[in-house]
């Protein structure tokens, strides 16, 4: 019927009214949840939830149940709503998780038939055939070799010859998928609808896909992660609103300019960044502003930065930043040598913007331009020039036959031609620096990463002085 994205679902639902049998609502989690409520409200009217909806939960295993829930009659009539809640059938490395989970606390927990259906399940998603006398020592696949480590060698045995006395197969994932599929367009009864959610993005190459938007509504919650700046502000939206809602809710106001600071300690994560908002609203009790002092006494700094924070830090010149994101990183658990190996990236990056500025073609170019003539100017002239570094490149090494010859795709400049503004960034920021500069800063880099591979100084300490080194490189 129809794909929307869940900031019109509200619309759609006040439109059309919620005719769609099938929803399928996928992407973020928070926003998966907000939207299931706002369906599940539609699609209910005043029928009472209690009687009238039932949740499965959204393993493979759970097909066959689910669909004799949705084709059994109820005896007080009217409305059916069941929702296939959180389904890990799209992706499989949280399905094996979860699936893996589930066989431990059903194990545990004396249910030896669900454990074993469970791991079948498990099976048939790694496409493993147990045989007719496979053990578990026998399956090496990573989740079953840790099952076989928590729960023991005989439990899983135990398990596989429940399955093989029952008869059933090793792809109960698939089998149970595509019925799922099918029984989605044969449709189901008269008043009887389906939500399925699933806190990841579903590929809408999917055939399963394809049939959930024929046959219904497919609500998508994703957000856009990349770095470019549309996908920036849209997070930044997403935040503001859920602030909104939430103060609005409360009765309270956030005092001007904190909204930064808030979204600093958590990045974009949208459940941590809302909990933390529900702690500031209590703490702050009676009073209607969260205030600076409020934020600094109950919060903590949750966010992972990523790795170009640092760099960029560097890049900028910046010391007091470029190590407050190094520390940052290291309590994430970040190899010195990973933030070496991107910070060398990154200025053998800025020393091709620079040749790039001070050639004949980087004439066209000025630090002081806006963006737009940039892109309309500037662009065209960069993809050339690229496309001149890697012919010579290329020439080089056919006149070098004794060096093993590299594709240097690393010196292109512009990596998405459909995204100039990192390029922009780029070329503001070698500006900072001199040719000569550069070149030191490659030299430093590679004396970092000599120190920590040969020497028994502690690697942190090397990673920051080369950091201190570059940022306060003297001219020249």
């Amino acid at each position: 019927m129809t794909e929307t994205a869940h900031a019109q679902l509200g619309q759609l639902l006040r439109q059309t009214g919620p005719k769609a049998a099938v929803w399928l609502i996928h992407g973020e989690e928070m926003l998966v949840e907000k939207s299931v409520r706002q369906v599940r409200d539609a699609l209910l009217g005043d029928a009472d939830p209690g009687l009238h909806y039932e949740v499965v939960d959204g393993l493979a295993e759970n097909i066959p149940d689910l669909l004799e829930t949705l084709n059994t009659f109820s005896l007080l009539g009217g409305v059916k709503l069941v929702h296939f809640k959180e389904a890990g059938i799209f992706d499989a490395r949280g399905r094996q998780a979860q699936l893996a989970s589930r066989i431990q606390q059903a194990w545990q927990g004396d249910q030896s038939t669900k454990a074993a259906r469970a791991l079948w399940s498990l099976l048939g998603q790694a496409g493993i055939d147990p045989g007719q006398d496979g053990t578990a020592r026998d399956i090496r696949e990573p989740a079953v070799v840790s099952l076989v480590e928590s729960l023991g060698a005989e439990a899983v045995d135990a398990m596989l010859r429940i399955g093989r006395q029952q008869g059933w197969t090793n792809a109960v994932k698939d089998d149970q998928v595509e019925v799922l599929r099918t029984a989605i367009e044969k449709g189901f009864p008269s008043g009887h609808l389906l939500v399925i959610s699933a806190s990841s993005k579903v590929a809408k190459n999917l055939k399963f896909y394809k049939t959930a938007a024929k046959a219904g509504v497919v609500v998508d919650c994703g957000v856009p992660q990349s770095e470019r700046r549309a996908d920036k502000q849209a997070r930044e939206t997403l935040l503001r609103q859920a602030l909104q809602e939430m103060l609005d809710a409360a009765g309270k106001r956030v005092a001007p300019g904190l909204f930064d600071r808030l979204a600093q300690l958590t990045g974009f994560d949208l459940r941590t960044f809302t909990d933390n908002i529900a702690k500031l609203i209590a703490y702050c009790g009676p009073r209607p502003e969260i205030t600076a002092e409020d934020i600094q006494a109950v919060l903590k700094r949750t966010k992972q930065d990523p790795i170009f924070e640092l760099t960029n830090a560097v890049a900028d010149r910046n010391l007091v930043d470029a190590l407050f994101y190094l520390d940052s990183l290291l309590a994430t658990a970040f190899h010195p040598l990973q933030m070496l190996a991107a910070l060398t990236n990154q200025i053998r990056k800025l020393l091709v913007a620079k040749d790039f500025c001070e050639s004949d073609p980087g004439r066209v170019w000025s630090a002081g331009m806006p963006y737009h003539q940039f892109q309309q100017q500037v662009m065209p002239v960069i993809q050339a020039y690229d496309e001149q570094v890697v012919a010579r490149s290329r020439e080089w090494s056919a006149a070098h036959p004794s060096i093993p010859a590299k594709e240097v795709t690393d010196l292109r400049l512009v990596t998405n031609p459909n995204n100039a503004y990192p390029v922009f960034q780029t070329l503001l920021k070698c500006v900072k620096f001199t040719r000569g500069e550069l070149v030191r800063g490659l030299t430093l880099l590679r004396g970092a990463d000599v120190g920590m591979k040969t020497s028994a100084q502690d690697p942190v300490l090397i990673l920051k002085k080369a950091v201190g080194d570059i940022c306060r490189l003297p001219r020249g």
